[in-house]
């Protein structure tokens, strides 16, 4: 059930996505909201219409174009990993995904 998950979606342009999944509409399409902090200043979040087969692709790499979280607090958590670098790996930093 992926009904009021939250995601972080990896678009093609190496920025990324953050938002809720509202509602399914139908068979395998779901409504997401987009929660960004770009978007922080709009009147109102926008929302998409978005079918199953898209939010499993997968990039050339293998890794998952959309993660999912079943909190807002565990993605933020996600986003903290990312950025932090690891002191195991020789001061090697993870690169951060631009938003």
């Amino acid at each position: 059930m992926l009904e009021g998950k939250f995601f972080i979606r990896d678009d093609e342009d190496n920025y990324y996505v953050t938002g809720r999944i509202v509602e399914k509409i139908g068979e395998s399409v779901y409504l997401i909201e987009i929660d960004s902090a770009r978007l922080s200043d709009a009147p109102c979040r926008p929302r998409q219409l978005v079918d199953l087969e898209t939010m499993m692709a997968v990039r050339d790499c293998g890794h998952p174009r959309w993660r999912f979280f079943d909190t807002a607090k565990e993605r933020k958590a996600w986003l903290a990993w990312v950025d932090t670098p690891d002191p195991d790996s020789g001061g090697e930093k993870v690169v951060r995904i631009k938003h």
